[in-house]
């Protein structure tokens, strides 16, 4: 009986890191992809159009602009997907077979991993992504 537990534990746990996972990595992903327009093709840019676009830029402090924009984004997704990937996964019969006390606990442990999860996601973006490069 106790080992029956221990799988069911096993595979509630697994499918919450799954989405919870996948949610984190693929919702900037998408968002970003949404934003980004489908334009025709147009001419390169002369240097000195590059140099008053770049001057623009700084003079609107976009760099200060996007990083909030992104990180309203990362704070908004902080706090809605745990609760989305914990909906999903309440009423499947691995869950219903656990007690109230053991929920509880895999929600807590959830929150946790997203919170972890949600963190090494802003290190590595704010890392790899060159934000200015990419206004």
């Amino acid at each position: 009986m106790l080992e029956k537990g221990k799988e069911v534990l096993m595979r509630a746990k697994s499918p919450a890191r799954l989405l919870l996972m996948a949610g984190i990595l693929v919702v900037p992903f998408i968002c970003a992809m949404a934003q980004e327009p489908q334009a025709p093709a147009r001419p390169p840019l002369t240097p000195e159009k590059r140099a008053l676009i770049a001057e623009l830029l700084v003079v609107t402090e976009s760099k200060k602009n996007a990083i909030a924009v992104y990180n309203s984004m990362l704070d908004q997704q902080e706090n809605e997907m745990p609760e989305l990937v914990w909906q999903g996964l309440a009423n499947s019969k691995a869950m219903q077979a656990l007690s109230e006390v053991r929920r509880a606990e895999l929600r807590k442990e959830m929150r946790e991993e997203s919170a972890m999860l949600s963190k090494r996601v802003r290190e590595l973006f704010s890392v790899r992504i060159d934000f200015p490069q990419v206004i």
